[in-house]
């Protein structure tokens, strides 16, 4: 597809990878796509004990059923051997991030001219034939009041990068699904770190609060030395009017 921008100087290429040179791509890349469902299961401490009181975990996104991503047995993908794959023939085979990097690995070996290094997107962005290179969101992130969610998008705003949502547990398999592996892994790691500064925070909270309240002149021997002796106009830090202002260090 191509358009043209109000001004006339610039056209906007969009550009479409199909089923089968996504499945080329895929074996290029070496992708780990599933080959048969994980029955094991397998739950963590806080999983046991929202079973144990017979309810669910009230911190877990509400995903929906057609966003959830099942658990999957993977390996390298070969073209020759797609039977073996769950769901090669459909379109959704491939997540956003993996479409994405399939397409972007297409247009970087693509050749546009005769010669040896005329190969690549890379090479024509440095010299202006291209602007800017970049996949684009699948639809728009808003909801109209009364309608469901549809696309991994518009969840991802909703119950992800909302303020309201922040007490949620993050959906790692979605933010992998739709930006990829490395973005995934930034938010786990991000999630763990900020999960394990929660118990310094409570301690810092409890030593600062201690601070304030006996942050007071009386309850300070050293200040009280020194402010009332007689070297307190020596220390710039005493307060000048004993009755109204108090004292500070």
């Amino acid at each position: 597809d191509c358009s043209e921008s109000p001004d006339h100087k610039t056209y906007f290429v969009k550009v479409h990878a199909s089923h089968e040179c996504l499945l080329k791509g895929a074996e290029d890349l070496l992708l780990r796509m599933p080959i048969e469902e994980n029955t094991l299961k397998k739950s963590t401490w806080h999983e046991a004990f929202f079973d144990c009181l017979g309810t669910t975990n009230p911190f877990d996104p509400k995903i929906p059923e057609e966003l959830q991503t099942p658990n999957y047995f993977t390996a390298p993908f070969r073209y020759e051997c797609r039977e073996n794959f769950i769901g090669w023939e459909k379109e959704s085979f491939f997540s956003t991030a993996q479409r994405a990097a399939i397409t972007w690995h297409v247009m970087q070996n693509a050749r546009f001219g005769e010669a040896g290094d005329e190969i690549g997107l890379h090479r024509l962005l440095p010299s202006s034939s291209f602007g800017q290179a970049y996949p684009l969101h699948e639809g728009t992130h808003n909801v109209s009041k009364g309608e469901d969610i549809k696309t991994e998008r518009q969840f991802l705003y909703k119950q992800w990068a909302s303020w309201s949502k922040w007490y949620k547990n993050q959906p790692l398999d979605n933010i992998r699904h739709y930006y990829g592996e490395k973005v995934g892994i930034y938010f786990t790691w991000l999630g763990f770190y900020t999960s394990w500064l929660l118990p310094a925070s409570i301690v810092g909270l409890i030593v600062f609060g201690y601070g304030l309240s006996t942050l007071t002149f009386r309850n300070n021997s050293v200040a009280e030395d020194i402010c009332r002796s007689q070297n307190r106009t020596d220390y710039y830090m005493c307060p000048l009017c004993d009755d109204r202002c108090d004292f500070w260090w």
